[in-house]
């Protein structure tokens, strides 16, 4: 895998802080948990949206995990390609209704 746990986590919280500071909410000394809340309270929309691409994120990074695990990367049936594709799919749509929706601020 490209991407390791801990270089994803550490997108996550980038991610977060993005959209925080686009709220002009103060990031600095907090965890993604707090940030989220304040998401959460300042812009219920772009909260919904975020919490929407970080789990098609996961789904996409945890299929991958299991193509790695099963050593089919490069392999894959018909079923597991459609699959990833519409991850990916998923992923990349949610990612920019975010940016979108952010860059609309």
């Amino acid at each position: 895998m490209y991407i390791s746990e801990q270089g994803l986590k550490s997108f996550y919280s980038d991610t977060i802080k993005n959209i925080a500071e686009s709220l002009k909410i103060d990031y600095e000394f907090k965890i993604a948990e707090e940030l989220l809340e304040e998401i959460k309270s300042k812009d219920i929309n772009i909260s919904e949206l975020l919490n929407t691409f970080l789990t098609t994120y996961q789904e996409w990074y945890d299929f991958h995990l299991r193509i790695e695990k099963e050593d089919k990367q490069g392999n894959l049936s018909t079923e597991k390609y459609n699959k990833l594709m519409d991850l990916i799919s998923r992923r990349d749509k949610t990612r920019q209704l975010l940016l979108n929706a952010r860059d609309n601020l």
